[in-house]
């Protein structure tokens, strides 16, 4: 059985097609991604921007990486599928770690 040229190109059209669509697929996702983490950065930025305004000098303020990884585990919580509210628990815990962490390390930066 001999298979002709217009199966073949029926073919090729389909796998490209195919191909097509996992590629946009692909590109969706990553961009989600991405604007969810730029999400997570701008809202931290803002909060650290507003803390170091609203503090006085002498105060001691985390710095900027604390507040991204605290607003990106509340974004990452709060989008589950089983969202439910007891699992903000989880959210403070872990920033209370986190600030821990900082504490222990001397990471902190004091206003001047």
């Amino acid at each position: 059985m001999e298979i002709s040229k217009e199966i073949y190109v029926i073919i090729g059209a389909l796998i490209a097609g195919l191909l097509s669509i996992i590629s946009a697929i692909v590109v969706q996702k990553s961009q989600s991604k991405r604007e969810f983490y730029k999400l997570a950065f701008d809202v931290a930025k803002e909060e650290y921007q507003t803390l170091l305004k609203m503090s006085s000098p002498g105060t001691t303020v985390f710095p900027l990486e604390v507040f991204v990884a605290y607003h990106l585990k509340f974004l990452k919580v709060t989008n589950r599928k089983k969202f439910k509210v007891s699992d903000l628990d989880e959210v403070k815990a872990y920033k209370v770690e986190i600030e821990n962490y900082y504490k222990s390390e001397a990471k902190t930066i004091t206003r001047r």
